[in-house]
């Protein structure tokens, strides 16, 4: 046995490394700017005219590997299948995370399109961490054909890689083999050989159910060896191996033990003389933290193992580079460090039979923390949903890898050392990462694209107002409620979220009243210029591979969504929210009230017993002593409350001592999140607030607010309605619904279509909650789970449920 040198390898931050190398310097500039990583949730991947595609938006800060909290900008693009922009939108996000639709209406006439994500940030990297999912519109797909003219041989491909890049002579060589189909999907193998010169077997091999596998082969100086896979159809498919180096080193990654991952770089005897005193670099790294050491060959030694504890390592992908002298990089291989703290819990869900023929799906939340989910309902047994990533494989392993990932989820989902060996075998075949290193060393990236934050807006007028003059703006869907000052003949509103063509409405404040005022707006850029995209490589012709009925009466009554407007009008005193509070509200018609000069909503709430609180930076409401006291609720003893703001009957959670946040709705939408909206929302603004105890398992009170009409404001300040329509801004964000199909027995609904569609399922700590739906005559469901934790815990679940 050849003897082998071990050396220790010590861990670096990207933001604390001492060393002044070119390598750590590159290294550290080149990641030293986050990424944005978006993944799109979608209800599904094949849509009927007249429905629309609906998406859950999540991003990704990668440094942290958390929901990104600070950017609020996300494009979504529709591009044909060659590439082509078919129409954009941009999408608010809020904590990382939101929500929209697109239309399949009339205008989209080809069978395929593509779907990406994207932010502005994001193009000031070379690696492009898009997300990209094809979609199909069945009205347009065609009946499926018969093969083409091709071989059938020409329908499969079989690839082998040398683990690291290429092969050494006279030396074992651990070698990753693939084998996939014309839909690009792995097939696992009757049988696999490797074969000498003379024809004879010397080695045999396996695939897994993903076409993956490897075989360690020692390779001879000047032979070749015939790569044979035997396909269960009886089809033979051949490879030669690539050229084998006669002088070089090799790598070898063993990562089957759970404390240490082992690094051996190995030699033969003909390179010993070229390599004797020369200086090696191992990088073990993944664009956050990386470990360095580096190792001289001896002229005497042919292997160099070098270990690393994996509980100095971030779980996840991790990059390992050989560099060699010139600091020049020779060998990269993938690898996947698994950690048991980032397993969670099994989500508990279940079906309850509701009055009305509806069901209540049931989510239990079962880690100490708060999760963020969405949930798609679909028939079982549907066809139409075939998405290319999921949530781990989005910010999992895209980041890092540039191939597709065929069921990326089987890997992250009660993960055993199985499915660990077949991720290794998968990384194994990836070859080099997507971080080039020629980019690294000599192109660090630069912010010529900004971080976007909001809009930007500006008013100018034509007629000269005076310095510090007051100007009140408002739009018709509450995104703009503010008293701006006027500088230069100017109003500026920053960071705004105004919605694409919602009507805003300016007024001067005089003495007097106010007046009503019309400036010329510009607005900061609300498009992200790519006409023109790459797309992945076209598949065969999108086909059925069944016979659908006639698409054009799918639905009872077909109208395309562009054409249907839907719209809810809130009658006073009879306000949703204040009817399922489940308690004995107090009730203040605003327009009663002596309103003083610049009061606020919250200042108003607040003086009628509640607090505000920061709660890991965004502001809560909590009820004061007082406010439980006349509410009469039963308190309960904080363990570690702060005794200078707590009172011994304020109600907390009961488990580590923070208020219970009171749950606060403006115009029936929650924002008790963060009531930052209603900081600057004036007190004359509001035509109704609705305040006290509630029956809510979740909450010890509760606070309506509803807002007035643009004809309120109009009729109470005296002028004209004069509304500039924004022609740029977010997309608006419409409440879930489906045409009415013929038949919820059919195949088209139940191979296509869609039961229910869950974009904000956010669950605090341990809760439990319920959300209802129609059935749509159905039994037998697949509930499809996306989400993420605070922490940043991912969640990719497909359950099937039946009717109880």
């Amino acid at each position: 046995m050849k003897k082998i040198l071990f050396f220790g390898i010590l861990l670096m931050g990207l933001q604390s490394v001492a060393q002044k190398s070119t390598l750590s310097e590159a290294y550290n500039n080149y990641f030293e700017n986050t990424r944005e990583i978006p993944f799109l949730h979608l209800n599904k991947t094949s849509f009927f005219k007249g429905e629309e595609i609906w998406f859950k938006a999540y991003l990704l800060e990668q440094n942290s590997q958390k929901l990104h909290k600070t950017s609020s900008n996300l494009y979504i693009s529709l591009y044909d299948k060659e590439g082509v922009l078919q129409q954009q939108q941009l999408v608010a996000l809020k904590n990382g995370m939101g929500s929209g639709s697109i239309a399949v209406d009339s205008t989209l006439q080809k069978a395929t399109y593509f779907i990406k994500a994207s932010t502005n940030w994001m193009r000031n990297f070379e690696e492009d961490h898009s997300y990209l999912q094809e979609i199909n519109i069945i009205n347009n797909m065609q009946a499926q054909k018969t093969a083409t003219k091709l071989g059938q041989k020409q329908f499969y491909e079989f690839k082998i890689f040398p683990e690291g890049g290429h092969l050494l002579a006279n030396n074992f060589n651990n070698i990753g083999i693939l084998v996939k189909d014309q839909n690009n999907k792995g097939l696992k193998i009757a049988k696999g050989l490797i074969k000498d010169e003379k024809g004879v077997v010397i080695k045999e091999f396996s695939t897994n159910n993903f076409g993956l596998g490897n075989a360690v082969l020692f390779m001879r100086s000047g032979k070749k060896y015939l790569f044979e896979v035997q396909l269960e159809s009886g089809i033979v498919l051949t490879q030669e191996n690539p050229i084998i180096q006669e002088r070089g080193i090799g790598i070898r990654v063993v990562n089957s033990n759970s404390n240490r991952l082992t690094v051996t770089v190995k030699t033969n005897k003909n390179s010993l003389p070229l390599l004797k005193g020369k200086s090696y670099t191992l990088l073990i790294h993944n664009t956050r933290q990386f470990q360095q050491q580096e190792f001289t060959f001896n002229g005497k030694d042919l292997q160099y193992a070098l270990l690393v504890e994996k509980e100095k390592m971030h779980p996840g992908i991790h990059i390992v580079t050989v560099f060699n002298e010139k600091n020049t990089p020779v060998m990269e291989r993938l690898v996947y460090v698994h950690k048991e703290s980032q397993k969670s819990k099994a989500l508990e869900l279940s079906l309850n039979q509701h009055p009305k023929d509806s069901l209540a799906l049931q989510i239990q939340n079962p880690l100490n923390e708060r999760l963020f989910l969405s949930a798609s309902i679909l028939p079982k047994g549907h066809k139409g949903n075939r998405p290319k990533q999921d949530i781990f494989s989005s910010f999992v392993l895209s980041p890092y890898v540039k191939g597709a990932i065929q069921n990326s989820e089987y890997y992250f989902k009660n993960t055993n050392p199985k499915k660990l060996r077949d991720l290794d075998l998968l990384l194994l075949t990836q070859g080099w990462s997507k971080y080039n290193w020629d980019h690294i060393f000599n192109s660090p990236p630069s912010t010529v694209f900004a971080f976007e934050n909001g809009i930007d807006i500006t008013g100018k007028f034509n007629q000269q107002l005076p310095n510090n003059s007051k100007v009140l703006v408002f739009s018709d869907d509450g995104s703009l409620l503010r008293e701006l000052p006027v500088t230069d003949n100017q109003i500026k509103f920053p960071k705004s979220f105004i919605t694409k063509n919602a009507k805003m409405t300016f007024a001067l404040k005089k003495k007097q009243g106010y007046k009503a005022i019309t400036p010329i707006l510009q607005f900061s850029d609300c498009f992200l210029a790519e006409s023109q995209v790459k797309l992945p490589e076209e598949s065969p012709t999108v086909t059925l591979n069944y016979k659908l009925n006639n698409l054009e009466k799918v639905f009872k009554k077909h109208e395309l969504l562009d054409e249907v407007t839907i719209s809810k009008k809130r009658t006073t005193n009879n306000n949703p929210g204040y009817h399922n509070a489940g308690g004995m509200l107090k009730y203040q018609k605003v327009d009663r009230l002596i309103v003083g000069s610049g009061e606020t909503v919250l200042g108003f709430v607040m003086f009628k017993g509640f607090q505000v609180i920061d709660n890991e930076g965004q502001l809560q409401l909590k009820p004061r002593g007082m406010m439980h006291n006349r509410m009469s609720l039963t308190p309960k003893n904080p363990k570690n409350a702060d005794p200078e703001t707590t009172s011994p009957d304020i109600a907390t959670d009961g488990q580590d001592g923070l208020f219970t946040p009171v749950r606060v709705f403006l115009d029936d939408v929650e924002i008790s999140h963060d009531i930052r909206i209603i900081e600057s929302m004036y007190l004359d603004e509001a035509d109704e607030i609705f305040f006290g105890p509630v029956l809510d398992m979740r909450s010890r009170a509760h606070v309506y607010i509803y807002s007035k009409t643009p004809e309120q404001l109009a009729k109470k300040r005296n002028y004209r309605d004069r509304s500039v329509v924004a022609k740029s801004g977010f997309a608006k964000v419409k409440q879930y619904y489906s045409p009415e199909f013929k038949s919820y027995l059919s195949n088209e609904f139940q191979h296509f279509g869609a039961v229910h569609w869950e974009p904000e399922v956010h669950l605090s700590k341990n809760q439990k909650i319920s959300y209802s739906f129609d059935p749509k005559l159905q039994e037998h469901f697949e509930i499809h789970l996306q989400g993420i934790s605070e922490s940043g815990i991912l969640i990719s679940k497909k359950v099937v449920l039946t009717l109880p």
